[in-house]
């Protein structure tokens, strides 16, 4: 059976501290191992059709993390899996999961620990990661072959995934998403970095991150409705340090440098402009004695996104918490504790609530879309504006890497293409016309 876990280990330091540093992967039988993996006649093959497939993919899961400092997550409760298998893939049962993991344990496969249940259904998860002797046997540079079931993922009210509709709509998106993944199979994607040993065909650690060039397949992720959410996710470089580092702008499409045209402020200009509505000048220039337009942009993002205002004021005061105590253990290497990011959100409480009242105002026109959620609905525009943008560059021949509102391609006539094909996607969904940056 598997090892139960003291609560203790909660607050193990080096764990929980950075959530994009060690943030554990949920299985989804995303990756699978080359068939000739079946002839290890050790590993523990049952002849069932259903459960070697839960056996297979939990040993490709746990394969895609070697050499990482990331574990994949798996839940063992019963509910969870209730209608799951026709989601996700055969063999994606409780029965299946729990027997192949316990096998998988007991002949020394995998490392496996044991979750934590917790009042309020919290906790530590179940989590995973292969033994040496599992590296060693099939090792780290295996090709391994990175895809979900299907590239369209819908997700309830709880975030959990759920059945996908039959929608034409959601077919089309289908048949764009393979085609754009086909597309960036056959190109090249590099980092060029003086401090970054680049390899194609294994995960590194850039910037306390895992980039993971095998990840070559983008999907899709809706929440609850067809019309919100509909971002790509899934590609390594969505996840590079780009404020700080740049890192964006050292990747080479077949080895040629790059630029990133995107939409200047897309989400509040798309509030505007698909109200009918024109705006002028900078969408986060406002006065206020100690926040400047970055935290007003912040805010506005804030102001868009969060259901309510108290809950938005919260949202942000933590958000400047947490960046001051990561800037203070980046710089000393010393942790704040929560008595101190609590205490430095509610003294940026004041100053937050001012800001809140002038954004307001600036933006009174569509006041009635603020503190709505209406950013997930916004998010559901600008895909589908970026989804034809990028179709209209694959029809002449020219293939992009999508973020959200925003496209890596070659620098130079790609690049140019690319912001005509935005400008056109946007002014045919909105009505008015983009600002457009990016270099």
């Amino acid at each position: 059976m598997l090892k139960k876990l003291s609560t203790c280990y909660i607050g193990a330091q080096g764990f929980w501290e950075d959530p994009e540093a060690k943030r554990d992967i949920p299985m989804m039988f995303r990756w699978a191992m080359p068939g000739c993996f079946r002839d290890y006649r050790d590993l523990p093959w049952t002849g069932n059709g259903d459960r070697d497939h839960a056996v297979a993919s939990i040993l490709a899961e746990a394969m895609s993390v070697a050499g990482t400092e990331q574990r994949i997550s798996v839940s063992l409760r019963k509910e969870w899996y209730v209608r799951r298998s026709g989601i996700v893939g055969r063999g994606y049962t409780y029965q299946h999961v729990r027997g192949a993991l316990e096998s998988l344990h007991a002949a020394g496969w995998i490392h496996v620990l044991k979750g934590v249940a917790m009042e309020g259904g919290s906790g530590i998860q179940t989590t995973f990661w292969p033994t040496q002797k599992l590296v060693d046997l099939i090792g780290v540079e295996v090709a391994l072959v990175y895809g979900l079931r299907d590239p369209i993922v819908m997700r309830g009210s709880d975030g959990q995934m759920m059945p996908v509709p039959d929608t034409r709509e959601l077919e089309r998106r289908r048949r764009h998403i393979e085609r754009l993944n086909e597309a960036m199979r056959g190109i090249v994607v590099s980092l060029d970095a003086p401090d970054v040993a680049w390899t194609q065909n294994a995960p590194m650690m850039i910037d306390g991150r895992v980039y993971d060039p095998r990840r070559d397949q983008a999907h899709a992720v809706y929440n609850m409705t067809t019309r919100a959410g509909g971002r790509l996710y899934g590609l390594p470089y969505q996840t590079l340090s780009n404020r700080q580092k740049g890192r964006r702008a050292q990747l080479r499409i077949d080895g040629a440098p790059v630029e990133e045209p995107d939409f200047s402020g897309c989400h509040p200009r798309l509030l505007y402009h698909l109200s009918g509505l024109d705006f002028d000048g900078d969408l986060y220039a406002v006065a206020h004695p100690t926040f400047g337009r970055t935290e007003a942009k912040l805010a506005t993002q804030i102001l868009i996104n969060a259901s309510g205002e108290r809950s938005g004021l919260l949202a942000f005061c933590y958000r400047l918490a947490t960046q001051a105590a990561g800037a203070q253990f980046e710089t000393t290497q010393i942790r704040m504790t929560q008595a101190e990011v609590d205490a430095i959100a509610k003294g940026h409480m004041a100053g937050a609530k001012a800001l809140f009242e002038a954004l307001k105002a600036k933006h009174a026109p569509i006041g009635k879309s603020l503190f709505t959620g209406a950013g997930i609905r916004l998010q559901w525009e600008e895909s589908m504006i970026m989804t034809a943008a990028a179709m209209a560059c694959l029809d002449k021949g020219v293939a992009t890497l999508p973020m959200h509102d925003s496209s890596i391609t070659k620098a130079g006539s790609d690049a140019s293409l690319m912001r005509g094909a935005m400008h056109d996607a946007y002014l045919q969904r909105a009505g008015k016309a983009p600002l457009i940056g990016g270099h």
